[in-house]
Order: C-alpha cells, then structure tokens, then sequence
C-alpha cells in the first residue's frame, strides 16, 4: 500500500488531542486526567487579541480543524473545550453515560463555560443536535444560546453534519482498496431525517437573537456552492455514519465555508466585534489616564 494511501487514511480520523487536535476523548483515551487539561488547547492564529471559544461535545470537537484554518483566516485564537457528550447546555444532563469520565470532564467544562464565556470576544457552540433532539433535551441547548448571546458579542451555532445508515468512511476506504468506483449517493440516509429537523430547530431559535450567528449545511458542505456530502476529490467529509466529519473534512469544510457568502457575513460581523472592542480599549486607556492626572488636595 502506498504512502499516499497512508496519509490519508490518517486525515480521515476524528480529530482529538492524541492526534494533533483539540477534542478530549477522555472516553476513548483514559490516560487524559480529569479537569483543567482539558480546557488547554488552542488553535487559530496563535495569542491573537482577538479570542474564541469553541464549546460542546464531539460534534464541536470535530470542527477543531475547521477553526484552526478560519481562526487563521480571520486573525483569532479559539479554545476548544470539548469532550464526549458534553453539548452546549447550562445544566447537568447529558444523553451519554452519567457515571463515565466523560460526563466528570463535562461537568467541568460547563462550569469553565458559565464561568468564562462573557471573557471571549465570540462563542462557538456545536453539538449532536439529533441524539439531543430525540433525548428531548434541547431546552438545555436553547439555554445555553440565550446565555452565551448575553455574555459574548457574536455566538456562533453550527449545524450537525449529515447522518448515514452505514459508514461511508469504511465504504470509501473498500473502494480505494478494490479500486472500486466511489458514488456516496449509493448510501441511505433515512437516518438523517431527524438529524435535519433537529437542525432547523436549533436555527428557528437562533432567529431570536441578532447576535446569533448560524453556519447551516449548505454553506459548510458544497463544491461550487452546490450543496455535496463529497468533496471535490471525491472523498467524503465524514467520518462515520453517525454525523462526525473527519479531519481532512472539517479542513475541507473551512475551504468551502471561505467560498460562501456566509463567511463574508461573519467576517463582517467579526469585524464589527474588533472595531467595538477597539473603541472600548480607547476609552479605557483614555479613562485610566484621567484619572491618574487628577490629584486629591
């Protein structure tokens, strides 16, 4: 099997801190200890003054990649607190396993996010829209856009990738193996339907806040602004069959997104955000120095 083989077999794992990136499995990896490590990891353009926090669970982790190149793109440094099932919610619950290490870590994490979000001149939140949909737990997320969007000047909400019913990652591996034709309109995607409501809920309620900013499919997943679960290699964006994208589709999805029209309206409401921030730093300054020129007799 060839090198080039290899490579990209490694670009088409999921993101975590074992393999360069950012989301703490804890579940999958139990040498990650429990606590502050897991709120360490940035990305982006490095000590940028201009500051990110990417918040949720796996399906905010695996948007690593994709941060790490519009962070990049747009002059931020972004840290990722993430870790398994933990999406972004003000409460306790979870849809995984309460007695894991997952769900020890998550507690910090929401703590970290209640506690910080307000210090972050954006917020990104992402999460398994569907398995939370049909947990019946979305009132925790909505709590936790209405938080974030009191707290920070921009929040970010990206859309759950799309759903199959089998793994197209292991289907596009056996093609390449068997030299086999790749078509991933083959795949069933009954699963995805309650993915894709799950989706439009989260963007109605977005709708209730004009600091919130919503990244659907269409503008993440496309080649040539037509909506494409492939890239334009051919080679899918997921993962799996369980809505996760790989590394080499969340970097993908960042070229695409740049393409879009939506990348021109959140670098504009980004920018907004730097000239705000500017002015308040001015006045500060400009204050500090008032009052230390005045003298008491």
């Amino acid at each position: 099997m060839s090198d080039d083989f290899y490579a990209t077999m490694e670009k088409l794992d999921l993101p975590r801190v074992t393999n360069g990136w950012c989301f703490y499995d804890v579940n999958t990896n139990e040498h990650l200890p429990i606590g502050s490590k897991g709120l360490e990891c940035r990305r982006g353009e490095r000590n940028s003054a201009l500051k990110g926090l990417l918040f949720g669970d796996s399906f905010a982790g695996h948007y690593g990649p994709f941060w790490d190149q519009l962070g990049k793109e747009l002059s931020a440094e972004v840290n990722s607190v993430t870790t398994n099932w933990c999406y972004p919610s003000t409460n306790d619950v979870i849809y995984g396993d309460v007695t894991s290490r997952s769900y020890d870590q998550c507690l910090v994490n929401r703590k970290y996010f209640l506690e910080n979000a307000s210090g972050y001149d954006f917020v990104v939140l992402s999460g398994s829209w569907k398995k939370i949909y049909s947990a019946e737990q979305m009132q925790g997320v909505y709590d936790a856009i209405s938080y974030a969007a009191r707290q920070s000047k921009l929040v970010i909400v990206m859309a759950t990738p799309t759903y199959f019913d089998v793994d197209v990652r292991k289907m596009y591996v056996r093609s390449v193996l068997f030299d086999i034709d790749f078509d991933i309109n083959e795949f069933s995607k009954v699963g995805d339907l309650e993915a894709v409501e799950a989706n439009k809920a989260i963007e109605n309620f977005t709708k209730n806040y004009a600091n919130v900013f919503y990244m659907d499919r269409s503008s993440l997943f496309h080649v040539n602004g037509v909506p494409s679960e492939v890239t334009e290699e051919n080679i899918p964006y997921s993962f799996d069959q369980h809505g996760h994208i790989s590394i080499y589709g969340s970097v993908m999805a960042a070229t695409s997104f740049i393409k879009s029209h939506r990348y021109n309206e959140l670098a504009e409401r980004i920018t907004e955000v730097q000239r705000n921030k500017s002015k308040n730093l001015v006045f500060m300054n400009s204050k500090d120095s008032e009052n230390s020129g005045s003298s008491t007799l």
